[in-house]
């Protein structure tokens, strides 16, 4: 039986590229995993302070609500994709990568062919083809391993960006009423 290093082996350096980036894109998923709840909840905590507008006012020094918000808004939105280009770039890498583990490993087949004098012998070929193979399984599973948590990743951010909205409508409807308190108090 064939131990999981000795198949990693047997894939050569690109493997060992392709199951980096998958280390990278699985640890930036879990960075956005809790950065994401942990925003999520802050979001929703300030909906439900009593000075929702001073909460997010912080980052403006314009006294605009529309502005303040909007602003709010577009740095909060950023801080939401920070990272996530790791995704695509895998998804879309490691396929290409597990293909040129398929081509180097046939070239080294037919290396392999070309110095026995075309005298074949099964088992000088089986290093080329287990590297072509291997490389091309690995690329192929890290591609559809990252897309999974990619989708995962933009779901959470649609739920996140929807709390942004609620937080944006209560505080506009606050500020809008405390507007309308003032005129009535003049």
């Amino acid at each position: 039986m064939i131990s999981g290093i000795s198949l990693l082996q047997k894939g050569g350096i690109i493997v060992y590229i392709i199951l980096f980036l998958s280390f990278v894109a699985t640890a930036i998923f879990i960075e956005r995993l809790i950065y994401l709840t942990l925003k999520k909840k802050k979001f929703q905590e300030i909906r439900n302070s009593d000075n929702c507008l001073e909460k997010i006012k912080w980052n403006c020094e314009n006294e605009n609500v529309e502005e303040i918000l909007e602003n709010f808004k577009e740095n909060e939105i950023k801080s939401l994709y920070r990272y996530t280009e790791i995704f695509p770039f895998t998804a879309e890498v490691s396929p290409m990568l597990g293909l040129l583990g398929t081509v180097v490993g046939l070239i080294k087949t037919f290396m392999v062919i070309e110095s026995l004098g075309g005298k074949v012998d099964v088992s000088a070929l089986s290093g080329g083809m287990w590297e072509a193979l291997l490389t091309t399984a690995v690329g192929l599973t890290v591609a559809i391993f990252v897309v999974s948590l990619q989708e995962i990743v933009e779901w959470m951010i649609d739920g996140v960006k929807q709390e942004l909205e609620e937080l944006l409508k209560y505080c506009k409807k606050i500020s809008s009423s405390r507007v309308c308190n003032e005129n009535k108090e003049t």
